[in-house]
């Protein structure tokens, strides 16, 4: 397996992972991964908009899986010499 090869594999599945995540926050399901939410205690988390913790983090996390998507194509594009 050449390096190429492997970086777009391992930068395909990292943003597939993300997308996955990003897919069920936008749905409004799943754990909410944010600092602020998570360091919350239960009487502020009882105040926040969920809807709005929900949005921040889908976008994060769609940012987040193009910029890995890129990231392997830029590599594996670097490998063949172009």
């Amino acid at each position: 397996m050449t390096p190429g090869l492997f970086s777009l594999i391992f930068f395909g599945v990292a943003a597939l992972i993300f997308l996955i995540y990003a897919a069920f926050t936008a749905r409004g399901k799943g754990p909410i991964l944010c600092p602020p939410y998570l360091g919350a205690t239960k009487e502020q988390k009882e105040k926040m908009d969920k809807k709005k913790e929900y949005r921040k983090i889908t976008v994060l996390n769609l940012i987040i899986a193009a910029i890995l998507a890129a990231m392997g194509i830029y590599f594996y594009i670097s490998t063949l010499g172009w």
